[in-house]
């Protein structure tokens, strides 16, 4: 029995890791719930009991075992070092202590044993988790190069994201609901966003590998549901029975005879996988495309796995 806190419950993350851990047998003594000042006083239904959502301060975390960060990456680096210091394991899933060379960044499939001792546990990017799971069941044909282009759902960026596809307000700058954006966060000197970036160098802390990586990421008028297309080079020459066979060993992967959609994978677990295919004039490369829900695949499942890891 242990106290848990979430950080940003009323969020879309938030509520999402509420739900999983709803279903889940974790044994919790006590759960505080946290949010910004407007949402503070909110009522949230858990294990069959109301709950009220406090207001997140600096002594939100006494007597509290485990956080869970859902909340912006300026918020976290200011409040994820008050938890640790006060003795809490942390599970964060911005983007602000990924790549810290300290901090492990774990896709729960793929290298759930980095975890080791540490307190503070990041959590990828929600489109890095869902290649991830891809990709573990790739890289035994040694991979070489990655080119990554993804569609990612307008609840990756929360419940602003959610109100700019109803038209309420136009976050991304262009209005969503008439175009797709090829920019999610911002340009960097070389060309590349900060999300594209953060996927070239997450894969491959994940993997313990250095592979070539290239990724452009798009904003689509989808509300949930990422898209990923992922070409795979690899060092040697393969075939799409090959690849097939190894995907289908995945229990997280569910291969789909013609084409998936976002449809399909809508509160589900897993990752759904198809247009599997060999490049026409190289036998050394595959491409394939995968859908997943990125708020339970690519955040709150992950890192309620890791919570259950911590724990048990």
């Amino acid at each position: 029995m242990y106290n848990l806190c979430i950080c940003g419950a009323t969020g879309l993350v938030g509520m999402k890791m509420l739900e999983v851990l709803e279903e889940s047998e974790l044994k919790i003594n006590k759960i505080t719930l946290l949010a910004s000042s407007r949402s503070a006083g909110k009522i949230i239904r858990f294990k069959k009991q109301d709950h009220t959502v406090n207001e997140l301060n600096e002594n939100s975390f006494d007597d509290m075992d485990i956080v869970l960060f859902a909340l912006e990456s300026q918020l976290a680096a200011y409040y994820v070092p008050i938890a640790i210091k006060k003795g809490c394991i942390v599970i964060d899933n911005s983007s602000y202590f990924r790549l810290y060379n300290d901090v492990p960044l774990i896709s729960y499939d793929v290298n759930v044993d980095d975890i080791k001792n540490s307190n503070l546990i990041a959590n990828p990017n929600c489109s890095t988790i869902q290649a991830s799971i891809v990709l573990k069941s790739l890289q035994e044909f040694a991979i070489k190069r990655l080119t990554i282009v993804t569609l990612q759902a307008v609840s990756g960026s929360g419940s602003r994201g959610v109100d700019a596809l109803d038209g309420k307000n136009l976050f991304y700058g262009d209005d969503i609901r008439k175009t797709c954006i090829a920019k999610i966060g911002n340009f960097l000197e070389n060309g590349y966003t900060e999300e594209e970036i953060k996927m070239h160098h997450e894969i491959n802390k994940i993997f313990h590998q250095n592979w070539e990586i290239s990724a452009t990421c798009i904003r689509v008028p989808i509300y949930n549901g990422h898209s990923i297309s992922i070409e795979c080079e690899f060092e040697t020459d393969v075939n799409v029975d090959e690849i097939i066979a190894s995907l289908s060993k995945n229990p997280q992967v569910v291969i789909v005879d013609s084409y998936p959609t976002v449809l399909m994978c809508q509160n589900e677990m897993q990752v759904y996988v198809g247009r599997i295919r060999q490049n026409m004039d190289s036998l050394n490369k595959i491409t394939l495309f995968c859908v997943a829900d990125n708020l339970l695949v690519g955040a709150a499942s992950n890192a309620c796995n890791i919570l259950n890891k911590i724990k048990s």
